[in-house]
């Protein structure tokens, strides 16, 4: 049986962390899906902190 987020049994793990987000686009109409379908592209850089 597999599980989804938000289902009872999965471990939860939960910390203080800071994550800076920097250079995030969105490309319209940038990139094809495996379906052939033409999506847009979501990209951004993430720097993650202690």
């Amino acid at each position: 049986m597999q599980k989804h987020l938000g289902e009872q049994d999965l471990p939860v793990f939960a910390y203080d962390i800071t994550v800076n987000i920097a250079n995030g686009k969105i490309l319209l109409g940038a990139a094809t899906s495996s379906g052939g379908n033409v999506t847009d592209s979501i990209y951004f850089q993430a720097e993650f902190l202690r």
